[in-house]
């Protein structure tokens, strides 16, 4: 946040304690060092509140966390030695990133699609095809290789949706076991519910073991239900439900 314009410039290391009306008290207040996880936000500047030169007041930071985890912007009062301020605290967090477990060619309108829509890509795949790598050129991330790897990657990003729609059986199987035994916060499943039914049975089968958070995180069939059937359709419906799911975490 710039300063406004004061008539003696002020070091961009420092800040001021509130201005209390009296320029001596403004002028004797000792200098507190910033912090670098402070936020900051201008106070009353009308000629009743402020009769020096504007200044800037640090916010309690631990106090406006609680009030600002929604990921919304909202206003925040803080109180001072002098006072009590207002402030607008609005948060910004990086775009989604979709990591997509499939190469064939639906996937390249969801790429295309949610590329508009600013968010990071990541495609990933076993096979490293030179036709992959020519379809997905404008993927962020093109994965090509053991699924392990991958699925690690998704799993340490905090705004990760992860897809399967590799459209073979075996592979999405494989692929949701090894999500599923990670962190990944929110899998979606392309195909019939009970194709993903037949899926999760085979995996309980293997020894994985359903918890209360993988009903949470896990959804299937994938996308709002809206008759779609083109792959610019699917994709539409794919993104949309990711898109609301994101908002939905912010309430």
């Amino acid at each position: 946040m710039g300063l406004p314009a004061s008539r003696a410039p002020m070091s961009t290391n420092r800040t001021a304690s509130h201005a209390s009306g009296s320029s001596s008290a403004c002028s004797s207040a000792a200098a507190t060092p910033l912090h670098q996880n402070a936020s900051y936000a201008r106070p009353d500047f009308s000629r009743r509140a402020c009769r020096s030169p504007p200044r800037l007041i640090r916010l309690n930071c631990q106090r406006a966390s609680a009030r600002v985890s929604t990921g919304r912007a909202q206003y925040y009062a803080d109180d001072h030695a002098g006072g009590s301020i207002e402030a607008l605290v609005e948060v910004i967090v990086p775009p989604p990133h979709l990591w997509i477990f499939g190469v064939g060619r639906d996937a390249v309108s969801i790429l295309a699609l949610a590329r508009t829509m600013g968010w990071t890509l990541s495609i990933c795949g076993r096979r490293a095809r030179w036709q992959t790598r020519e379809r997905f050129a404008s993927a962020d991330h093109l994965y090509l290789g053991p699924l392990e790897e991958a699925a690690a990657a998704c799993a340490a990003c905090e705004q990760s949706f992860a897809l399967v729609m590799s459209h073979d059986y075996e592979q999405d199987r494989e692929t949701l076991g090894i999500l599923l035994s990670t962190q990944v916060r929110y899998i979606e499943v392309l195909g019939p519910r009970q194709r993903t039914l037949r899926l999760l049975s085979d995996l309980k089968r293997t020894g994985w073991v359903p918890t209360q958070a993988d009903a949470q995180r896990l959804h299937a069939p994938v996308g709002l239900d809206l008759g779609a059937e083109t792959s610019q359709e699917i994709a539409l419906a794919v993104l949309i439900r990711s898109w609301a799911t994101t908002h939905d975490e912010t309430k």
